[in-house]
């Protein structure tokens, strides 16, 4: 989960289905559902708060 939110970052970034490929979710259901359960946000919220994402990218984040 990790991994996959600091894919998130940059608004040009790539599509959240392609980061759920690339980090091993089902499909991109998976990867919303997963983020809501372990960040208490959907991926699409994350991306488009800075203030959000960077909270989950940083080191004491876990």
């Amino acid at each position: 989960m990790r991994r996959a939110a600091q894919a998130l970052a940059g608004d040009g970034g790539p599509p959240l289905a392609a980061i759920a490929a690339d980090h091993g979710y089902a499909d991109q259901a998976h990867f919303g559902r997963e983020c809501r359960h372990w960040l208490g946000q959907t991926p699409a919220r994350l991306r488009a708060s800075k203030d959000l994402l960077a909270s989950v990218q940083s080191s004491g984040y876990g």
